[in-house]
């Protein structure tokens, strides 16, 4: 890593690694600690050392947990229940601390349930259109009304682009779609008509 820094004189840094399916975090949650936190915090080292200009840690509104009312703000406590949103939690605490401890220019975003092309097909919507085709059962967790916010890879590429150039370091960015539904059926291919309160902002 100080490597490939110091050759390419890399200027800036946007993490996008991590494992980042929660039925594979309940399997193995070693591997998500290694590499959303352990992981994490190398690059990490290695960009301060170098004196990398500025570091964008891309997390997840799974951070929250549960929000039964209304949505959430950047303040608000974390709340990670699963191996996967704890171990996203512990990378973006651990990226926040080099801006208390160090000044390091770091940033945030907490994206919402990001869609596109070429998603793994372990996700939501490619699961479901799969399982559909193939005249597979559907799964749902609990009733299927929760409400999830749905947000296109385009904007959330375009999200993280604009908080890389424009964010203030030390800050910690909500990215959402408004696009809230509930996964229940409905007559969307994600999961739901029924316009519902999103759990983010």
């Amino acid at each position: 890593m100080q490597a490939i820094l110091r050759e390419h004189r890399i200027e800036g840094i946007i993490n996008c690694a991590a494992e980042t399916h929660v039925d594979r975090s309940i399997l193995d949650p070693g591997a998500f600690a290694r590499t959303d936190v352990v992981g994490t915090g190398i690059l990490l080292e290695e960009a301060r050392q170098a004196g990398i200009g500025r570091f964008l840690q891309v997390s997840t509104d799974e951070v929250y947990g549960s929000v039964e009312q209304g949505s959430s703000k950047e303040e608000d406590r974390l709340e990670p229940r699963s191996p996967y949103s704890a171990s996203k939690a512990g990378g973006e605490l651990l990226v926040m601390s080099y801006w208390t401890t160090y000044r390091f220019p770091v940033l945030v975003t907490r994206g919402s349930n990001t869609y596109g092309p070429n998603q793994y097909p372990e996700k939501f919507i490619p699961l479901f259109v799969t399982n559909a085709i193939d005249g597979e059962p559907l799964p749902l967790y609990g009733d299927g009304k929760n409400c999830r916010d749905w947000l296109s890879v385009y904007d959330h590429a375009a999200g993280i682009e604009h908080v890389f150039d424009h964010g203030e370091p030390g800050t910690i960015y909500n990215l959402g779609g408004g696009n809230d539904r509930s996964i229940a059926a409905g007559s969307t291919p994600w999961g739901g008509s029924r316009r519902c309160r999103s759990k983010r902002d």
